[in-house]
């Protein structure tokens, strides 16, 4: 039997149940991701993004302004305060969170 999701400013969804527990696994790992991206400072968000969307350290500090030893710092700085490991980890969560 189908179950409803309501989502705002949205008219009702109708899912099998199946695909309504996928769609809440993934809303709560969004969810999470967000609230651990607080956890960084501007710059170490705003150069995460950027990793995420597979930009280099170059092309990051070229685009920001800053030297890529910079933006490595900025980079490991992110890794550790969510406590992932090389980049596929960082761009999963950077990816969950948007």
């Amino acid at each position: 039997m189908p179950a409803h999701i309501h989502l705002q400013n949205e008219n009702i969804i109708k899912l099998p149940a199946a695909d309504l527990i996928e769609f809440k696994n993934w809303r709560a790992r969004r969810d999470e991701a967000r609230i651990l991206m607080l956890i960084l400072s501007a710059r170490e968000r705003q150069v995460s993004r950027l990793v995420a969307e597979g930009q280099s350290n170059n092309q990051i500090g070229e685009q920001l302004g800053i030297s890529p030893k910079t933006v490595e710092k900025h980079r490991s700085n992110a890794m550790k305060k969510l406590n992932v490991t090389g980049t596929p980890g960082l761009v999963r969560l950077i990816s969950d969170a948007l």
